[in-house]
This record gives C-alpha cells, structure tokens and sequence, in this order.
C-alpha cells in the first residue's frame, strides 16, 4: 500500500509532511481531501527526468479505458500532481500545499542525491525551495500517450503469446484454462 492511499484508507491519519520520490501515485490524487480534513499540512513530489518505470508501467492505469480496474497507480512520480500545478510553472505559481520538484535529473534511484534537501523540507519550518533541473528529450518521449501505448502492445502481445501456448498444451476442456488465465491477468491487473 502506498502513503496516498493509506491516508485514504485511515481517515485519522495525520501527518504533517509528506515527500513522494519517483510515486506510483496517481497524478490526479484528491490532496485537497486531504488538505482539508487536516491530515496533512504539505506536500512534496520529486519527478524525475527520465523515470522510464514509472512514465511507462503505471501511468496505463490513468488512461480511460483502463480506469474501470480502479487501481491506485499512476504517473505523480513521472507527471507531478495536478494538485502541485503544472511542471512548467514556476515555483511562486505552484500551490504552497502540493510542490512539484520538476525534474530531477535521473532515473527512478535519481532522489537519493535529494536526502538532504528531502529532510530539511521535513524538519525546517521553512524549508529552502528544491534544486529544478530541465526534462531531456528523452524524458519527453517517454511522456507521449503513444509510448505508454506501444509498451503496453508489447506486453500483451508477450501475454497472448504465453497464454495461448498455455491453453493449447491443456488438456481438455481448453475454455477452463482459457478462463482461469484471463481472470489470473485480469487479476495481476487489478492488485499490482
């Protein structure tokens, strides 16, 4: 379970702040829920630059047609929350509550240089604005809706293929196997 959604789950939570690194969060996440009910006083987010796992695997789950699992995965970590404001905005026109670092540069490990910075955003009462760094073109690759759906093609096509080796080398019925391994991805899908 990650911080957003244990802070969903037990209402009594309360923190004071809390700092994403790379999150699998959705980028759309309710802060202001959160804000409100006092359960948290600010919000950090780290995205990184070229953060090809989170800007690839769990950004699927915010596109609409997959939505209808209802997972709690998504891109903050690649995108930033809608809540800190957009990457491109400076910091005095970002929400004082929810802060997007854009970008810090590197990949998903890419916030251990942070550690510093990331504790006195914790522990200061007014801690110094972070480092901003530009995204690489290659970060803005990863970013196109195409590549999340080309990867993903992949990986189905990868699933297909071993699901129909799997059913064909089955003894009959074949429609038993075939159901259990549809219901085993949708699954996968469900609880990743």
């Amino acid at each position: 379970m990650q911080s957003a959604d244990a802070l969903e789950r037990y209402s009594s939570m309360r923190v004071n702040r809390v700092v994403f690194a790379g999150s699998v969060a959705p980028k759309d996440y309710d802060w202001q829920t959160r804000l409100s009910a006092h359960q948290v006083e600010r919000v950090r987010n780290y995205v990184g630059t070229v953060d090809w796992v989170v800007a690839l695997f769990p950004r699927l789950f915010e596109l609409r047609p997959v939505r209808s699992l209802h997972n709690q995965l998504g891109s903050a970590g690649f995108n930033g929350f809608d809540a800190g404001g957009d990457c491109g905005q400076s910091v005095a026109q970002q929400s004082k509550d929810v802060t997007n670092v854009c970008y810090v540069k590197g990949e998903h490990s890419a916030f251990e240089g942070r550690v510093t910075e990331i504790v006195q955003f914790l522990l200061l009462e007014n801690p110094s604005d972070a480092v901003r760094e530009d995204r690489p073109a290659v970060g803005l690759l990863l970013g196109l809706r195409g590549t999340v759906w080309l990867t993903w093609f992949a990986i189905v096509a990868v699933i297909l293929y071993v699901g129909v080796r799997v059913v064909s080398a089955a003894p009959s019925p074949m429609w038993v196997v075939l159901v259990l391994f549809v219901l085993l991805v949708i699954r996968t899908l469900q609880v990743v």
